[in-house]
């Protein structure tokens, strides 16, 4: 519903959201670690993709993983960055998801769902292997937040 008055417009609506659980990027004063949300891209030419990031920026493994939505990825890699290097990787990243660049770039912070949604599950697609060594300890406790999100 929509109603516009003198220069002010009023929306309200109804969505179908659920309630997600979400890994940040963020670990201490401006470190985070390399998070990457993926949309239609196929499986392989995402493979490709962070190989050629992997290379680059000489990073460590990257864990890719399939979402559940076809062509729709999230990676990791657990080597600690400040903020700056970051944003300059994932602006560099071919096939991200301009809205999870955008808000996490504005929050200050990136997140990643690790929850099912729409009741698909999130698996292990692919390990890029690397011998430069993580810099994050995996096992370490994250910082979670609790998100809504709508339903598709």
């Amino acid at each position: 519903m929509r109603i516009k008055y003198k220069g002010w417009e009023f929306h309200a609506g109804i969505t179908h959201s659920q309630q997600m659980v979400g890994v940040n990027s963020k670990i201490g004063d401006n470190k985070h670690f390399l998070m990457w949300d993926f949309d239609n891209v196929q499986g392989y030419v995402l493979v490709n993709v962070l190989k050629v990031l992997q290379k680059k920026y000489k990073l460590p493994d990257i864990y890719i993983l399939d979402t559940g939505t076809p062509m729709h990825y999230h990676a990791y890699c657990f080597k600690l960055v400040d903020w700056y290097d970051l944003v300059t990787i994932l602006n560099r990243t071919p096939f991200i998801d301009k809205h999870f660049l955008q808000i996490g770039f504005l929050r200050g912070y990136y997140t990643l769902r690790i929850t099912p949604k729409n009741l698909k599950s999130i698996t292990l697609f692919s390990v890029l292997p690397s011998t430069v060594p993580e810099t994050v300890d995996k096992l370490s406790k994250p910082e979670l937040i609790w998100y809504w999100t709508k339903r598709i």
